[in-house]
């Protein structure tokens, strides 16, 4: 659910995708190896790499790069927070102490996908409609990240850079 992520952190539509995805390794019946490159309306950029093939296997890791600092996170929680107020600051880390915690969910084996992430939301919808409430996370929300990951299979099928407004309107 890392496409989720990015787009709701990004804060901003995504403009075009180019991808590259294949099956290189595992004997699986999805691509074991991808990444994309995303451009946003704001005009920053995302990559998005994922692999079950790399021996040994890594967990999932979220780099923020900016102007005003970077911010890494993953399955073992805050590993980097390095944040200034301005551009002309330079970031300073902060001493971030990660407890050796369970792994959420890891890119290692495809054959452990962890489910407990699913569990809150499965928990949050079947609670936000005995409340008359939006879900934490919007049919809306999540229409854009289903977008995009189809966007970024058009992307690898065809070697193209997808244009997100056509792809959306069926172009």
């Amino acid at each position: 659910h890392g496409v989720d992520l990015l787009v709701w952190i990004m804060g901003s539509p995504v403009k075009t995708v180019f991808a590259k995805a294949e099956a290189k390794v595992r004997d699986i019946e999805v691509e074991d190896t991808a990444v994309a490159v995303v451009t946003f309306e704001n005009g920053a950029y995302g990559v998005i790499e994922g692999t079950t093939s790399c021996n040994p296997g890594e967990t999932t890791t979220f780099a923020l790069h900016g102007d005003r600092g970077t911010v890494i996170f993953g399955d073992k929680g805050l590993e980097k927070w390095a944040v200034s107020s301005s551009r002309d600051e330079v970031a300073k880390p902060v001493d971030v102490q990660v407890e050796d915690q369970a792994l959420l969910g890891s890119s290692a084996d495809p054959t452990k996908v962890a489910v407990q992430g699913h569990r809150f939301h499965v928990d949050d919808l079947a609670q936000a409609i005995r409340e008359d409430r939006d879900p934490f996370v919007t049919a809306r929300e999540a229409r854009s990240a289903v977008e995009l990951i189809l966007a970024i299979y058009e992307s690898a099928k065809t070697g193209k850079e997808v244009v997100m407004k056509d792809f959306v309107a069926g172009k």
